[in-house]
């Protein structure tokens, strides 16, 4: 099972970020834009799983959340990866990131696994199709202020991957204290 552990979106944050994607998809080039209700903050992608282990992810989650904060956020700008000269993904940035890498890192802790050198707190907005990726940095500087959100729930998904795109599946998703 493929999967990975998310934070997700009120409805309210997905809605504004879906219209900003439709004001900046004239002006960038060709992309594959993540639909609206698909939209998530990544904090841990663990890959193909087993089945198996599904319940030892799920408790260790569960673990985590219970010593974790809250984090009340607002989006902080766009960036693209690997960087601006070549860019792959599209994404919206968010404030406090401290925050959320300590998050991560007590996710990794809590699950035994290594975490990665750099950890970057985004929300994935769209993939460009090879090729035809230059010129639009300075479409990147604007974005304007979003809502201040409180993000309260960490969630396991399953994802499948599809010709018409992923299709996420909650298996497990719980409240931080």
């Amino acid at each position: 099972m493929r999967a990975f552990i998310a934070i997700e979106l009120p409805d309210q944050i997905k809605a504004w970020l879906g219209k900003v994607q439709n004001e900046l998809g004239p002006a960038l080039p060709p992309a594959k834009w993540v639909e609206p209700q698909n939209l998530h903050l990544t904090m841990l992608f663990l890959g193909d799983i087993d089945e198996t282990k599904v319940n030892g992810t799920r408790a260790a989650i569960k673990q985590c959340a219970l010593r974790a904060k809250k984090i009340e956020t607002r989006l902080a700008g766009l960036g693209c990866f690997p960087d601006e000269r070549n860019p792959q993904v599209l994404f919206a940035q968010l404030e406090n990131e401290e925050e959320f890498i300590r998050l991560y890192q007590a996710l990794c802790t809590e699950l035994k696994i290594i975490p990665e050198k750099r950890f970057k707190a985004h929300i994935t907005l769209c993939r460009f199709k090879a090729g035809e990726k230059t010129g639009f940095a300075d479409e990147l500087t604007a974005l304007p202020e979003s809502a201040i959100f409180t993000t309260d729930r960490l969630t396991l998904f399953k994802s499948t991957l599809s010709a018409n795109g992923p299709a996420y599946e909650t298996i497990f998703s719980t409240k931080i204290i």
